[in-house]
């Protein structure tokens, strides 16, 4: 009995396999196959570690990492020695090194194949020129840390601004001073780019107004015209200065009030703004042709471009900068500078000219004149433009990284000079005025 019974339970084992296998199929045939632990295969990862030097000198610079495959990008900064370390998953990848356009930037073609570190004890950036040499200093006068709607601390900021070879940096968080005082002693603490305080102060819906060297946050309402001219009287001095942000945009972020810019008294304008997806396209365009503008109708308030940076690791490469003129690096020279127009936007090329003499934001007397310009890049320079009162005098192509050009003018009182180029890689620039008097 107990015999028939153990066969009969074998029996139906062997009936219920069966009808698994007519479902399923065999393994073979591409059925469900058990899960083995522990075979799953783990992600080989290598350490990739060097230093980058200028000659014989350390520099700290940026690392952009594009997998070749999927070209997902990372990017990473070395230390102030020039060290970097960080881990790469299996795959190809490409490395390229680089601060700003003053330099050649090193790329490298790298595998990772297993664990076996990767060391690169002497990665050389090339310095193309120095723009030191020539009196002008890049400037990023717009971004945020966690202290408002960014991503980074007010020290990575300025580590950032550091590997760009910015010659200053402001710190500009909404309504904010909270970062302030560790941006400002991470900027004593390493010294080689001027750290400058200042609040973005941003309004529901009238716009949103920068103030340069300041530890104030400005707390008004904004409900009228009168509140915000009262906003930029208490905060305009001497020591600071107080610019509209993306002024054409027209969103709440816009500003309100642009066909009435002058009764503000604003000490410079937001031309170029950093987040839009090309140097003058959209918003950046509406500021540009708005500010030609008013240019003409005799109205003439200071152009300058800031990066509206929110976090290095997404927003690093072709960044917009004011490049400004000025004997020292110091915060008093700087805002002199940036309010008397002593300076070129720009992401990369570099716009150098003079009328006799006589450069961005200062004027000669009516005469003939030869307009001389010097364009510097790390790539070819492209379309270099000579605007005479809003419209293009003259044209000329480059595919060099450097080119000359003499451009023969005659001008007569009211007139002004503007100089523009743009770049077969993206590259873009533009001047303030030269003016007729």
């Amino acid at each position: 009995m107990k015999k028939n019974r153990l066969l009969g339970a074998l029996l139906a084992l062997c009936l219920l396999f069966a009808a698994v296998g007519c479902a399923g199929g065999t393994a073979e045939e591409g059925g469900p196959q058990p899960e083995t632990p522990g075979t799953a295969e783990e992600p080989v990862y290598a350490e990739v570690s060097g230093q980058v030097f200028e000659g014989e000198d350390f520099v700290t610079c940026g690392i952009l990492c594009v997998e070749e495959e999927t070209q997902e990008e990372q990017f990473y900064l070395t230390d102030y020695a020039g060290r970097f370390g960080f881990s790469l998953e299996k795959g190809n990848y490409t490395l390229t090194f680089y601060k700003d356009s003053q330099y050649k930037p090193y790329t490298v073609q790298l595998q990772i194949k297993n664990q076996l570190p990767q060391r690169f004890p002497s990665i050389q950036l090339e310095r193309l020129f120095d723009l030191r040499e020539k009196g002008y200093y890049s400037a990023d006068l717009h971004q945020h840390s966690v202290y408002s709607d960014g991503k980074d601390s007010p020290y990575d900021m300025y580590r950032y601004d550091l590997a760009m070879n910015l010659g200053v940096a402001a710190l500009t968080d909404h309504n904010s001073v909270d970062g302030t005082s560790e941006f400002l002693k991470t900027g004593a603490l390493y010294e080689d780019t001027l750290a400058l305080a200042g609040v973005e102060v941003t309004s529901a819906d009238k716009g949103h107004i920068n103030v340069l060297n300041t530890d104030t946050a400005y707390g008004y309402a904004f409900e009228s015209k009168e509140d915000v001219i009262a906003m930029i009287e208490e905060a305009k001095s001497d020591t600071t200065f107080v610019q509209i942000n993306h002024p054409a945009r027209l969103d709440v972020m816009g500003f309100d009030y642009l066909e009435e810019l002058p009764d503000f008294g604003f000490d410079g304008y937001e031309l170029w703004n950093g987040k839009a997806e090309s140097p003058m396209s959209g918003t950046n365009l509406a500021a540009k042709n708005k500010w030609f503008e008013y240019l003409s109708a005799g109205y003439y308030i200071p152009a300058t471009a800031g990066s509206d940076n929110h976090g290095y690791e997404t927003q690093h490469s072709k960044n917009p900068r004011t490049y400004v003129r000025m004997e020292s690096v110091t915060t008093e020279a700087f805002l002199a500078a940036l309010k008397s127009g002593h300076s070129f936007l720009s992401n990369g090329p570099v716009v150098l000219a003079d009328i006799k003499g006589t450069s961005y934001g200062d004027a000669v007397a009516p005469g003939a004149y030869t307009l001389r310009t010097e364009v510097l890049y790390n790539a070819a320079v492209g379309t270099v433009r000579v605007i005479v009162n809003g419209e293009v005098f003259s044209e000329s192509e480059s595919g060099e990284n450097s080119c000359t050009s003499e451009t023969e003018l005659t001008l007569k009182a009211g007139d002004y000079v503007v100089i523009e180029t743009e770049s077969p890689d993206g590259g873009y620039a533009i001047t303030n005025p030269i003016f007729c008097k």
